[in-house]
C-alpha cells in the first residue's frame, strides 16, 4: 500500500488500457489531456462540452469534451484541488489551487485571489442550488466552514465543522439548508441550518482516513453516497434519509477517491485510489448494492471523476510519480443490456448479503453487498456465463443472453444451506475460577466483509454469540482477561455449534508503560515479545496507576518487569519509583528504558540504594550506540539513538559491583557507558538499566528484537531461546521503515538500512508528485542510516501541513511511504 511512487512506463498503460481482448467497451478511455499532472478538473454546468482543467498554474479550457484545448489565463500556484462553475454565469468560475481560492469573471483568462492561507484535500467547495450569489467552501484542517455572499469575492467563517482534515462537502439541490461534510476518520457530519452547526452522523474510525467525495442522488432528495478511503473495510458509504444516518453496501476493502452520478442515468461511477491491487473504475447500476469491475484506469490514483449529462465521463488520475497522468473520457454506449435480480440460498429463499459474479468472456466482475441479495450487471448484447461466488461456493450459470437496451430478470439460488448456531463458552484460570473477560469474534461475512463481534462474560465465567450464520467464515475467538497479570487467549479453527471451555495462562513478563497520555497504542516492545513468543501482561501508568503491587509481579511467571517511558523529561512519579524499589526488594526482575531516566532520578533511593546505578552527565557527540565485546546483551550490536526524541543520552556510572557495560556511546571502545547488566540487586534479582529508550530510533528486527531476546534470556533462559544471529552492523535486505512519530510537527526521522553500498537518493513529495526537498544525494556504505527531515523544502521555508511521501532509491531498490505533517 505504501508504494505509491514506484515508476511505470506509459507504454504499460496503454497495453492495459487499450487492448481489444475484452467486451468491456462501454470504457474504453480515451486520453484528452495527456501526460500532464493535471490535479483538477470540471465541466460546465449548463454546457457539458465545456470542460475546464488547472495544471500547474495554467488554465485550460476544452469546448468539444477534451478534444481541443484552449490554455488561457495563468494561476502563479500549486496544489490544485477543486474546480467550480457559477450555474447562472459561467464565466464566473473558482479555483482552490496552493494555500487560497482564487476567483475569474471573465472565464479564466484573469484570476485573483479571494481567499488566502486556507487548505483543501478533496472536494468541498460548491455554489448554492438556487442562490448563485451564495458559495460554501469547507477548510481541509481545521474544519472551519466558509460563505460568500458575493459569488466568491469575500468571505467570512460561518461555522466549524467539528472535525479536522476537512475532505469533502455537498449541498443537498433539494433543501440547501442541508449540508454534508467528510471528515478525516471516515466521519461524516451533518449541517440542517446552512453550515451553522454540524452534528456527526456517521462515527468515524481510530486512525487517519478519509471521506474524498460527497454526492446527491439527482431524483430522491433523501439518497446521498460518499466515497471512503484508507479504510481496510469500507470502500462506500450510502444515506436514505437525507444524510442522517448512513450504511455500507456493494463495495468493501477497495481504497476510493473520485466518485460521482450520472445526471441523466443515475448510474454511479466510484475510482480505486493508492491500491494497486484493485486498480480500476467501478460503475453501479442500482443505486450502489453491486458495483462492476468496468474497466481499468491508466493510472492507479483516480483523483476525479466527472459525469456530464451527455454521455462523458471523465477520470483525472495521476500516475506513482504524480508526473504521468492526466484526463480520460470515455462515452457510455447505449446499446447495453443488462442482467439483475436476486441472490439467496436454494434451501430457504434467505438473500445472500455478499456475492461475487465474474464474466469469464469479459472479465468483469461484480461486486454484491447489501442485505436485499440485489445486482445487476451490464454487457454488451450477447450470450455469457454467469459465475457466481458466496465464500466456498460456487454456481456457473450458462446461456444467458444479453438484448440490448433490456433488463433481463434472473434470480440465482445457490446451493446451499444457511442456518443460524450458536458459539458459547466458559472462561477461567487454572484452578477452574470463572474469569472476568472480554470476547471478542473475528471473521468474514461470506467471505468478503470482515466480521468482528464482541461480548463480555457473566459472573460465572460463560459467554454466548447466538444465531451465528453459517454462510459466514469464523476466523479466531480472542479472549482478553479483565484481571492482571493474565494473558489473552486466541482460538482459531472454530465449527458451529461449538461450547469452549478456555483456561487463562498467566503472563511471563508484566509490561509497564510509563509514557503519559496517547501513548496506548501498540508499541514496539508488544511485538519484539509476540515475535520471541513470550507472553505479557501490559500495566498502564496512566490507566491502572503508579503503584505496581509486588503480589501482580508474583504471578507473573518469570517474576519479570519491564519498564519503560518515552516521556523526553524523564521524571518518575515517587509512587512508581517507591512501587520498582518495592519489587527489588522483593528480588524480582527490572529492566528500565526511557529518556533522561537515569538523569532525573539517580538521587532516588531506586538508583542510589537498590541498582546503585548513578549520573556521568549526557552524551551527545554523535548518534552511536556499540555493545561491548563478549557482554552477554550488547556484544555485536551497534545502532543508532534519536537525537529528535531523545536530545540527551544518560551516560551511567557503575557503583554496583555486580554491574557490567552493557552498551557504550560512540563507535569506538569510550568510557561512556549507555546501558548495563547487574547480576544481583541485592535479594537474587536482576537488573538492565538503559541511558536512552531503547525502542526509539532503532531497527525492530535487526537491533531490539535481539537486544530484547537477550535480556529476557538473562533474566529468564527458559523464557526464551530462539536463535540468536544477530547482524545490526551489516542487514540482510535494503529496506526503508516507516518514519517516526508519525503524524509529526515539527520533524521525524526516516529509517533505512542498506546490504551494500551504493548512491541513495532519498527524496520528499507532497500530495501531488511535486518534490519538495532533496534530502540526500551520495553514496553511502551498508548499514542502518537514520535522517531527519525538518519539515522544510529546499529553500529552507516550512512546507504546509498535509500528506507527504517519501522515497528511497538505493541502486535498483525503489520505495516510498506516506507520511503526514500536523503543524
Amino acid at each position: 500500500m505504501e508504494n505509491i511512487l514506484r515508476s511505470f512506463l506509459l507504454l504499460i498503460f496503454a497495453t492495459m488500457f487499450f487492448s481489444t481482448g475484452h467486451a468491456q467497451v462501454q470504457l474504453q478511455w480515451q486520453e484528452v489531456f495527456a501526460n500532464t499532472g493535471a490535479t483538477s478538473i470540471g465541466i460546465n454546468p449548463l454546457d457539458n462540452n465545456v470542460v475546464y482543467v488547472q495544471r500547474a498554474g495554467f488554465f485550460h479550457v476544452s469546448q468539444d469534451r477534451g478534444e481541443t484545448w484552449q490554455q488561457r489565463g495563468t494561476i502563479f500556484s500549486f496544489g490544485d484541488r477543486s474546480i467550480v462553475v457559477n450555474p447562472a454565469d459561467t464565466s464566473l468560475i473558482l479555483i482552490y489551487t496552493g494555500n487560497g481560492i482564487w476567483r475569474t469573471t471573465d472565464g479564466g483568462w484573469n484570476w485573483s485571489q479571494v481567499l488566502l492561507n486556507v487548505s483543501m484535500n478533496g472536494e468541498s467547495m460548491e455554489f448554492h442550488p438556487t442562490d448563485p450569489n451564495k458559495v460554501f467552501f469547507a477548510e481541509f484542517f481545521s474544519g472551519n466552514f466558509y460563505v460568500s455572499e458575493n459569488a466568491g469575492q469575500t468571505w467570512a467563517i460561518r461555522g466549524n465543522i467539528n472535525q479536522r482534515f476537512v475532505c469533502s462537502m455537498s449541498v443537498s439541490p433539494f433543501n440547501p439548508n442541508i449540508i454534508l461534510a467528510g471528515g478525516g476518520n471516515t466521519s461524516i457530519m451533518r449541517s440542517t441550518d446552512e453550515g451553522f452547526t454540524w452534528q456527526e452522523v456517521r462515527p468515524g474510525n481510530l486512525f487517519f482516513s478519509e471521506v474524498p467525495k460527497i454526492v446527491w442522488d439527482n431524483d430522491d432528495p433523501n439518497v446521498a453516497y460518499a466515497s471512503v478511503q484508507l479504510d481496510p473495510t469500507y470502500s462506500f458509504t450510502k444515506s436514505t434519509d437525507a444524510g442522517a444516518s448512513w450504511f455500507e453496501p456493494g463495495l468493501f476493502s477497495v481504497f476510493t477517491w473520485g466518485l460521482d452520478i450520472d445526471p441523466v442515468t443515475g448510474d454511479l461511477y466510484l475510482g480505486s485510489f493508492h491500491d494497486e491491487s484493485n486498480r480500476a473504475i467501478f460503475k453501479s447500476y442500482d443505486d450502489g448494492n453491486s458495483w462492476q469491475r468496468v474497466g481499468g484506469i491508466p493510472n492507479p490514483f483516480t483523483w476525479m471523476l466527472k459525469a456530464g449529462n451527455n454521455g462523458s465521463v471523465y477520470s483525472l488520475s495521476l500516475a506513482q510519480t504524480f508526473g504521468i497522468g492526466g484526463v480520460y473520457r470515455v462515452d457510455t454506449p447505449t446499446e447495453l443490456g443488462k442482467i439483475s435480480g436476486v441472490i439467496s440460498d436454494s434451501a430457504n429463499g434467505i438473500p445472500l448479503e455478499f456475492a461475487k459474479i465474474t464474466v469469464p468472456e469479459t472479465g468483469d466482475e461484480i461486486s454484491i453487498g447489501n442485505p436485499q441479495g440485489n445486482y445487476t450487471v451490464a454487457l454488451l448484447p450477447g450470450t455469457y456465463t454467469l459465475v457466481v461466488t458466496v465464500g466456498i461456493i460456487e454456481k456457473t450459470i450458462s446461456n444467458v443472453i444479453v438484448t440490448a437496451g433490456e433488463t433481463t430478470n434472473l434470480n440465482i439460488e445457490l446451493p446451499l444451506e444457511i442456518q443460524f448456531l450458536p458459539l458459547s463458552g466458559f472462561v477461567h484460570d487454572a484452578g477452574n475460577q470463572p474469569m472476568p473477560a472480554a470476547v471478542t469474534l473475528f471473521g468474514a461475512q461470506n467471505g468478503v466483509v470482515p466480521l468482528i463481534l464482541t461480548d463480555t462474560t457473566d459472573a460465572s465465567g460463560n459467554f454466548i454469540f447466538e444465531d451465528l450464520s453459517t454462510i459466514n467464515r469464523y476466523d479466531s475467538l480472542v479472549v482478553v482477561p479483565f484481571t492482571k497479570p493474565y494473558v489473552p487467549a486466541s482460538i482459531t479453527s472454530i465449527s458451529l455449534p461449538a461450547d469452549l471451555d478456555i483456561e487463562l495462562d498467566l503472563a511471563a513478563v508484566l509490561l509497564v508503560d510509563a509514557s503519559g497520555p496517547g501513548d496506548f497504542q501498540t508499541t514496539r516492545y508488544d511485538v519484539a515479545f509476540n515475535n520471541l513468543g513470550v507472553t505479557w501482561s501490559k500495566w498502564l501508568a496512566t490507566v491502572d496507576g503508579e503503584t505496581i503491587p509486588p503480589d501482580i509481579v508474583s504471578k507473573v511467571k518469570t517474576n519479570t518487569v519491564v519498564w519503560w517511558t518515552r516521556n523526553v523529561d524523564g521524571i518518575v512519579s515517587e509512587e512508581m519509583l517507591s512501587s520498582l524499589a518495592a519489587i527489588i526488594d522483593v528480588g524480582y526482575n527490572l529492566y528500565i528504558s526511557g529518556p533522561n531516566v537515569v538523569q532525573q532520578n539517580a538521587s532516588t533511593p531506586l538508583f542510589t540504594d537498590k541498582l546503585r546505578i548513578g549520573y556521568a552527565g549526557d552524551y551527545s557527540t554523535d548518534t552511536f550506540v556499540t555493545g561491548f565485546p563478549g557482554n552477554v546483551i550488547g556484544d555485536n550490536i551497534q545502532f543508532q539513538v534519536s537525537p529528535n526524541f531523545q536530545p540527551s543520552n544518560d551516560v551511567l556510572i557503575l557503583n554496583n559491583p555486580t554491574a557490567e557495560a552493557a552498551f557504550h556511546y560512540g563507535m569506538s571502545a569510550t568510557m561512556e557507558t549507555a546501558a548495563a547488566n547487574i547480576d544481583d540487586t541485592g535479594n537474587g534479582g536482576k537488573a538492565v538499566v538503559f541511558g536512552f529508550e531503547a525502542s526509539l530510533g532503532t531497527s525492530l528486527s535487526k537491533v531490539f528484537l535481539p537486544v530484547m531476546n537477550r535480556v529476557l534470556t538473562y533474566f529468564d533462559a527458559n523464557v526464551v531461546g530462539i536463535e540468536d544471529n544477530v547482524q545490526p552492523i551489516i542487514p540482510q535486505t535494503t529496506e526503508l521503515f516507516q518514519n517516526f512519530p508519525n503524524p509529526f510537527n515539527p520533524s521525524t526521522i526516516i529509517e533505512y538500512h542498506l546490504i551494500t553500498s551504493t548512491v541513495v537518493e532519498l527524496d520528499i513529495y507532497n500530495s501531488l508528485g511535486q518534490k519538495v526537498r532533496e534530502l540526500l544525494k551520495k553514496n553511502q556504505p551498508a548499514g542502518q542510516h537514520f535522517i531527519v527531515w525538518d519539515g522544510k523544502n529546499d529553500f529552507g521555508q516550512a512546507v504546509a501541513s498535509g500528506i507527504y511521501i517519501y522515497q528511497l532509491k538505493a541502486g535498483n531498490f525503489v520505495d516510498s511511504r506516506k507520511m503526514i505533517l500536523m503543524r
